[in-house]
């Protein structure tokens, strides 16, 4: 089985210049969990994920506490993480995205596709031909194979 054949489309995607807010705007309406930032071509340069909105904790140092850290921030309290919110409202695609995405062709095999995502601990993965996206498959995607009878709804 191919990432063509499980691949969801058309892949959504947001210029590099898009402002953050929208992102997360777009992203919350559509109710996806990534979109592959393009650049004025329209060839894929990074990629956006909910858990780039989210944070990961580190260790506040000379501490034992965790902090989580947000678009390059550490928020140590309720106020300073308002304020990391505040910022990255100024914030562009471009700026919060990763770069250099683990991207597959349509024709990579999805044991592949589970590789990529285990090697580079990614829920998604979008679909490239000549460098624009054209698919993403997800984590949801490959839970869709276990159930085949119930379709992609």
């Amino acid at each position: 089985m191919k990432a063509s054949e499980i691949m969801i489309r058309p892949c959504v995607t947001v210029l590099d210049s898009t402002p953050l807010p929208e992102v997360a705007a777009r992203m919350q309406a559509l109710d996806i969990g990534s979109v592959v930032v393009v650049d004025a071509s329209g060839s894929a340069v990074g990629l956006i994920t909910e858990g780039d909105f989210t944070g990961v904790g580190r260790c506040v140092p000379f501490s034992l506490k965790l902090a989580p850290v947000i678009f390059g921030a550490r928020a140590g309290t309720f106020e300073e993480l308002k304020k990391i919110y505040e910022s990255a409202a100024r914030l562009t695609a471009r700026q919060v995205m990763s770069p250099g995405i683990q991207g597959v062709s349509p024709d990579t095999e999805i044991g592949r596709v589970v590789q990529i995502m285990n090697e580079h601990k990614r829920n998604h993965v979008p679909v490239l031909e000549g460098g624009k996206p054209v698919g993403m498959v997800a984590r949801h995607d490959l839970l869709r194979l276990l159930m085949p009878n119930l379709g992609r709804g």
